[in-house]
């Protein structure tokens, strides 16, 4: 006895299409050296814009981050997470 296939390539391809993509929602506010602050998206290896005050980096990644529902992960100068906010757009 023999089943047919579940997965079919025309299957595949209608789910391709309703899946929504899934976008990066965490912001890394990440220190680069004295008096520079970087805001860095989840897997990116370049940042998103840069400050010369850690406030201004903080401001724009909340902002950030509650238009994606997403999380803002402060680190410091040795890279660990010092404080994780998370924000919704409610």
């Amino acid at each position: 006895m023999t089943t047919g296939a579940i997965y079919t390539k025309k299957l595949g391809q209608s789910v391709a299409k309703r899946a929504k993509p899934v976008l990066p929602k965490n912001f890394h506010v990440i220190p680069l050296g004295l008096n520079k602050w970087a805001v860095v998206l989840d897997g990116a290896s370049s940042s998103v814009k840069s400050f010369t005050e850690k406030n201004e980096a903080l401001i724009f990644a909340k902002k950030s981050a509650k238009s994606k529902n997403g999380e803002v992960v402060i680190h410091n100068t040795s890279g660990k997470v010092i404080k994780r906010i998370t924000l919704d757009k409610n």
